[in-house]
């Protein structure tokens, strides 16, 4: 996979059975750049998300957009393809450079509901699945190549 900057980022999954298991970090965000149907309404307003992860999203704020560090959202409607979470609040914890000129908002979840949790981890647990499936296929994939080459 790679970033905006043309890094690459190589994810390997951790048996169960590891000694690393419990230094392993469990909550990490997952880039949705690609995925169609993942936004968030802000005073009814839908922003695409940038990535998301089990305790908040990123979203790229458009020039209308005044937020600052430390605001607090309220009525948010998070939309993560066939599923919705309604009536989130929100803190903004950090803003980032993004694309032309434009920030990145960072948006932690404030005190969600238990249904809203479940929706939500289960969610990126699945996009997590998809990320290291479609990660491990690239690399047999490029392996491939390049025994082909040889």
């Amino acid at each position: 996979m790679d970033d905006n900057h043309g890094e690459s980022i190589e994810f390997q999954e951790i048996s169960n059975d590891s000694q690393l298991t419990d230094m392993v970090r469990n909550s990490f965000r997952i880039p949705l750049t690609s995925k169609e149907n993942y936004s968030v309404s802000i005073d009814n307003v839908s922003h695409s998300l940038v990535d998301i992860g089990n305790t908040g999203i990123a979203l790229e704020l458009t020039r209308d957009m005044n937020l600052m560090v430390g605001d607090k959202i309220v009525g948010c409607r998070l939309v993560l393809g066939d599923e919705t979470v309604e009536n989130l609040e929100g803190e903004v914890v950090h803003l980032s450079p993004g694309r032309e000129l434009r920030r990145i908002c960072g948006i932690r979840w404030l005190e969600p509901e238990a249904s809203a949790v479940q929706t939500i981890d289960s969610r990126v647990l699945a996009l997590r699945k998809e990320l290291l499936e479609n990660n491990g296929a690239s690399t047999e994939q490029r392996a491939g190549a390049i025994e082909n080459d040889g």
